[in-house]
């Protein structure tokens, strides 16, 4: 398998969540309602069966593996503090 290859390959945590929602382990843990979102589409659907009923809800939601972007992280938390306290009173 090439590095690309596996960069593309979906995670196996991923693979997981899918395979539990075949299976219904889901719903034999309590969870009497699911559902998995693979389209923009089903979004709506999914947020109204998460606001609705009184029991437990698990929605899995499918995105498209793609590399973070490379953002370089300022982590002197000084620095972020007077760059926040500038923006904050501009």
């Amino acid at each position: 398998m090439t590095a690309t290859a596996e960069d593309d390959a979906a995670p196996r945590w991923q693979e997981g969540l899918y395979a539990l929602l075949r299976a219904n382990e889901v719903t034999g843990a309590g969870i009497k309602r699911t559902m998995t979102i693979g389209a923009t589409a089903d979004i709506p659907t999914g947020a109204r069966l998460l606001r609705e009923g009184n029991g437990t809800s698990f929605v899995l939601i499918g995105v498209a593996a793609s590399r973070p972007p490379k953002l370089k992280r300022n982590l002197d938390p000084a620095s972020c503090r007077d760059r926040f306290r500038v923006t904050l009173s501009s």
